[in-house]
């Protein structure tokens, strides 16, 4: 929902206090329950033994790959954006609250494939979908990581 109004914010002052929102929210809300539904997880696939199947292991990596993103990319362009706007510097504000907003659209992808993964348990004689599900992250990282991570990359 935060994530609606931030890509549908009218002007820049909105779009910063939508993101101080979603910081909040953040540290509040999505990492403990991310972190519940992996735990849960876990245990799911213990109970079950599943640890050899192909659609578990990729599904662990997808959300590694997210666990990732959050602290190294999406967190750090929140936090540009904040301190931006905290300096008053509302163009660079506006842009790298863009930028997130291409970076947050990475991990719907990877969430999208996780689901897909975990909905249709491919294995690896399902070589059609497993490479639909590589194509689309690879053009997810090329469309929406890659252009967030370069403004990063300079000013690391």
């Amino acid at each position: 929902m935060v994530m609606t109004y931030l890509a549908q914010a009218k002007d820049g002052q909105e779009l910063i206090t939508a993101f101080r929102v979603q910081r909040k929210m953040g540290d509040r809300w999505f990492v403990p329950a991310s972190f519940a539904t992996l735990l849960s997880g876990l245990a799911l696939a213990a109970q079950a033994n599943l640890w050899s199947e192909l659609w578990v292991i990729a599904s662990l990596i997808g959300y590694a790959v997210l666990a990732a993103t959050g602290p190294l990319i999406l967190k750090r362009l929140i936090e540009k954006t904040l301190a931006s706007a905290d300096d008053h510097d509302q163009i660079a504000a506006v842009s790298s609250a863009r930028l997130y907003l291409k970076a947050a659209n990475f991990d719907y992808t990877v969430i999208l494939i996780v689901i897909a993964l975990m909905v249709f348990k491919p294995s690896l004689s399902d070589l059609t979908l497993l490479a639909v599900l590589g194509a689309a992250f690879l053009a997810a990282v090329a469309i929406f990581l890659v252009p967030a991570l370069k403004p990063l990359s300079r000013n690391a």
